[in-house]
């Protein structure tokens, strides 16, 4: 994207299980939905945080930017990695047996939490910066479960919220 693809949705929706969609530095006003494929969404290079900060998925307050929400009774794995999160109510979002791994995102500047995994959604997140989200970093409820691992969170007014949850 944008090559060959002209927004990142349109590459998940052409995508098949085990793809790699590779994102150019740029700002997507859009949000995406992993629709429970078995893919990978990637910057060009996750692990330079020059990057990650130029290749923005800004939900331009839509209620989620990010989701792997679909109901689907598969688990699948999805992964996102190399992004700034923000500009929607919810930044990133799994729910519904879906397994999202978050890695090397800096998710900040949502209007109520910066990552949710609810009704029995499971993530991971790793190697993230999650802060200055309204009110969470990370709400993890309702039969959800977690794995967050060398992450910083921070300045929101909740960092870690859990409800019925394991962590």
């Amino acid at each position: 994207v944008p090559d060959d693809y002209g927004t990142i949705q349109e590459a998940i929706d052409a995508s098949q299980d085990g793809d790699i969609i590779i994102v150019s530095e740029n700002t997507y006003y859009e949000s995406i939905d992993f629709k429970n494929k078995e893919i990978l969404v990637s910057s060009t290079d996750p692990n330079d945080w020059d990057v990650v900060s130029a290749t923005v998925i800004n939900g331009n307050g839509a209620a989620i930017t990010v989701k792997a929400a679909t109901g689907a009774q598969l688990i699948k794995s999805s992964q996102l990695s190399g992004f700034t999160v923000t500009g929607g109510n919810y930044g990133v979002c799994s729910k519904y047996l879906n397994r999202l791994v978050i890695s090397n995102c800096i998710i900040s500047g949502n209007n109520d939490h910066g990552v949710e995994c609810n009704d029995g959604g499971f993530g991971t997140i790793q190697n993230c910066i999650i802060k200055d989200n309204v009110n969470m970093g990370v709400y993890i409820g309702s039969g959800a479960s977690a794995t967050i691992a060398n992450s910083s969170i921070y300045g929101s007014k909740i960092g870690v919220y859990l409800d019925y949850a394991i962590i």
